[in-house]
């Protein structure tokens, strides 16, 4: 990758990393002003609890991807999963937990950092799967 591409795509993907931190961080802020947010001690969805070491590995090796493959689509996507895994880490660091307000029927409660993950490991599925023909036949 040359230095102009690389440079573009740090500032694209830092720039959707940080968006997605600073988005979940005022929604926490906020949401628990005016409601009852739960505390769980996992990573996503109440996932993995005392296990934001491993977290932060992941975290780690998926920004080594990011920058190592040459698709934007991929980096979109792992831009997404590091920023929400971040900002569910900072909660983890400064609150002791991770805060969650979104709850819907009998799934989890989450919060946006979740949905951000959970939305960027979505896109990578789809984008293995398209990569197999035979699926498609």
């Amino acid at each position: 990758m040359t230095g102009d591409k690389f440079i573009k795509k740090l500032i694209l993907s830092s720039s959707i990393i940080l968006l997605i931190i600073i988005l979940d961080q005022i929604s926490k802020e906020f949401v628990q002003k005016y409601l009852e947010v739960s505390c769980n001690f996992g990573f996503a969805f109440g996932l993995g609890e005392a296990s934001w070491p491993i977290l932060l590995f992941v975290l780690v090796l998926v920004g080594y991807f990011l920058f190592k493959k040459k698709q934007n689509f991929l980096s979109f996507s792992l831009s997404l999963v590091i920023g929400g895994g971040i900002a569910n880490l900072i909660d983890r660091l400064t609150v002791g937990c991770v805060r969650d307000f979104i709850s819907v029927g009998f799934w989890p409660s989450f919060n946006l950092a979740d949905a951000a993950i959970t939305f960027g490991v979505l896109l990578i599925l789809f984008e293995v799967l398209r990569g197999y023909k035979w699926l498609a036949n």
